[in-house]
């Protein structure tokens, strides 16, 4: 059968079909699992990527197409292998060459139904899931520097819902909020970075390449997230029922992977606007989707 998937930008076309999905680590078995094989899309994956295919990790009720939804893939494996309803990804991102040892990866690691004690340090911070449809959290603050923007133009942070969703490549924020943090950075920055800064750098519409000794990191000021605390951190000294996500220059200047200009490599600006807050802060965190819970982990990670 033919499948039709829209999104808020592009869409794809496929056909339905099912395959042996095998796992041989951990769980040794095997499934039979349905899918999609997407034969055209459309401003849907990223231009000249390497990409082959999506894999949706959200709950049921997000599965397509919506007049004959299939059984996502996970749903499939929990019900053939009886591991806990959870997985994890920790996603460490491009390096740097300058930077990157022998053992550095571009990608990361996910696990299913367990959590990996040796991908992350220090605690784990739950945030509670407010509509099991996609990853949906609820945003109690965002600041940029020394200044929280707890309300911008007809945007109320307290009232912002983020989806956690590792598809997205950047922050996406509603346009106030971006347009506010665009504001700060053309203050705050020197005007020797400005200088070099066209104005489409901030819409995302093109990138700023710099030497490897020369980019401009320790200019930039760190973005902070502050999402809900889950009652699981109740007993942790949070005052304000919140913990922080810290967003450092590195995670938002996008580094292009494999893309150098005159051997030096380029970066996009990984804040966006939108209609929806979707959040892509997950590099340099290992995190915990544990759906029987209803909550979302965050934990520092070993490749932050």
């Amino acid at each position: 059968k033919r499948v039709f998937v829209p999104y808020e930008i592009g869409y794809w076309y496929g056909t339905e079909a099912s395959d042996i999905v095998r796992f041989g680590i951990g769980f040794n078995t095997s499934i039979r699992a349905r899918f999609s094989l997407i034969t055209y899309s459309k401003q849907f994956f990223v231009q000249n990527c390497a990409w082959q295919g999506i894999l949706g990790m959200a709950f049921y009720m997000a599965a397509m197409p919506i007049d004959r939804p299939m059984e996502p893939l996970f749903d499939t494996v929990i019900a053939k292998t009886h591991i806990a309803d959870m997985f994890t990804l920790t996603l460490c991102g491009p390096v740097l060459k300058s930077f990157k040892n022998s053992s550095d990866t571009d990608g990361g690691v996910m696990t299913f139904g367990y959590i990996d004690p040796f991908q992350f340090s220090g605690p784990i911070y739950y945030t509670p899931i407010t509509h099991p449809y996609l990853y949906q959290v609820q945003v109690k603050d965002i600041a940029i520097g020394d200044e929280s923007l707890p309300f911008v133009g007809s945007v109320s942070i307290d009232k912002v819902q983020a989806f956690v969703d590792s598809g997205t490549t950047n922050l996406v924020l509603p346009a106030p909020i971006q347009n506010a943090i665009v504001r700060y950075l053309l203050d705050y920055l020197p005007t020797a970075i400005l200088d070099r800064i066209s104005p489409e750098f901030w819409e995302g519409g093109i990138m700023i390449c710099y030497p490897y000794n020369q980019v401009p990191w320790k200019y930039f000021p760190y973005i902070t997230i502050s999402l809900e605390l889950a009652k699981i951190n109740a007993t942790d000294s949070f005052g304000t029922g919140a913990f922080d996500l810290i967003i450092s220059p590195q995670q938002y200047l996008k580094l292009y992977q494999n893309h150098y200009i005159d051997g030096m490599p380029c970066f996009a600006f990984g804040i966006l606007p939108a209609d929806q807050y979707r959040d892509v802060v997950m590099e340099g965190y290992t995190v915990v989707f544990d759906r029987k819970n209803f909550r979302v982990g965050f934990a520092v990670s070993e490749c932050s």
